[in-house]
């Protein structure tokens, strides 16, 4: 399995950001890609891991390592990963976000769909570019049996509050 290391760091995004919200690369503005996207203040990111253990580090005091995988075999499990920061808030401070998904096959078969998986449903304390991590995430088991090629999870994030839509792509290899 290919591993890439990511430490989250607030430097990932900042509060002196534009107020429409923009993701960061180092010191420099980052584009939209098909698994980052900004919009209206929502900045949402879409990644891969086989560490299941991140989602309880998330709530731990230290900051967690986020083991990324753009490779897979038979028997991994894989989780989907959103980041986001910017959702926004009612007029009592509530937010409401879900993503729906699904993942596809080499020849683009769906091989298994989420629909409105919360993203943050309800009070939102957070400070306009806070990150947070999903309150869900999808899963895949690749077995013996899984066509072996590109898989391809794709998330489409509504914030209903700001009434903002972002699809958002992450791939991959099933060697």
């Amino acid at each position: 399995m290919k591993i890439t290391h990511l430490i989250l760091l607030l430097a990932l995004f900042s509060a002196a950001a534009a107020t429409e919200g923009v993701w960061y690369d180092g010191d420099k503005i980052a584009p939209d890609r098909p698994h980052q996207k900004a919009k209206a203040g929502l900045g949402v990111q879409l990644q891969l891991t086989a560490q299941e253990s991140f989602f309880t580090d998330w709530a731990s005091p230290q900051t967690p390592r986020l083991e990324i995988v753009h490779t897979a075999s038979a028997g991994d499990r894989v989780f989907s990963v959103l980041f986001f920061f910017g959702a926004g808030k009612d007029k009592k401070g509530q937010s409401y976000v879900t993503f729906s998904g699904r993942v596809l096959d080499p020849r683009g078969k769906p091989i298994q769909e989420f629909n409105d998986v919360r993203v943050i449903h309800g009070p939102n304390s957070a400070r306009e570019y806070d990150h947070g991590l999903s309150e869900g995430h999808m899963m895949v088991q690749f077995s013996s049996t899984s066509e072996k090629g590109t898989y391809r999870f794709e998330v489409v994030v509504n914030d209903h509050v700001k009434e903002v839509t972002l699809p958002l792509e992450q791939k991959i290899e099933l060697k």
